[in-house]
């Protein structure tokens, strides 16, 4: 009995350990997506005090990922309404104006006299329009939605995109304060001594 439950415990550490190193490893990857960013202004040698909403907002309007993400979820919204224009009706519409000369001898009419060879030139227009509508199309409806699925998954990950850049900003917010912390109690203490 006793080695049972030491083999579960083994098992059962050896099953944590897998799952922190896999959650430890998506982090990590997630992390390395998020952390670069566009220049925003000019530099400066100031020191500018952020609050913790300043920050999110600064990483939230400037991270590459989030930024590249948002742009991905308009492709596929263009994508996704791509794919319902082909369910609608389609409408062209055109207009043309055509000027021409006509020669005779071309028409195999000899000259004659008091007509000119050539007639013209005259001009004559022409206004279309065309209305096409394709009753049924599996093929259509499928694919438009599938490119509403694609664009709802676009708009999740970019939503999970943000929530990753807020978590990571405020992560290191909180770990600059720890450590500005760590520092006056270490300087305190010298103080003391």
């Amino acid at each position: 009995v006793l080695f049972g439950n030491a083999l579960r415990l083994l098992f059962g550490a050896i099953f944590v350990a897998v799952v922190a190193n896999c959650v430890i490893t998506s982090t990590a990857a997630q992390n390395t997506a998020v952390t670069g960013s566009v220049p925003g202004g000019a530099a400066t040698n100031d020191v500018i005090r952020l609050s913790l909403q300043d920050a999110i907002n600064m990483a939230l309007r400037y991270n590459l990922g989030a930024i590249e993400s948002g742009e991905n979820a308009q492709i596929t919204r263009g994508q996704r309404l791509i794919a319902l224009s082909n369910l609608l009706p389609q409408v062209s519409a055109g207009v043309s104006e055509n000027i021409a000369q006509t020669s005779l001898a071309t028409l195999g009419i000899k000259q004659l006299p008091g007509i000119p060879t050539v007639l013209g030139p005259y001009s004559y227009g022409t206004v279309d329009a065309r209305l096409s509508q394709t009753l049924f199309s599996f093929e259509s409806i499928q694919r438009f939605r599938a490119a509403r699925t694609v664009e709802q998954a676009a708009q999740l990950s970019y939503k999970d995109t943000l929530d990753v850049v807020t978590l990571a900003v405020g992560n290191a917010y909180l770990h600059v304060i720890e450590t500005s912390s760590c520092i006056e109690a270490q300087q305190a203490q010298v103080r003391n001594a």
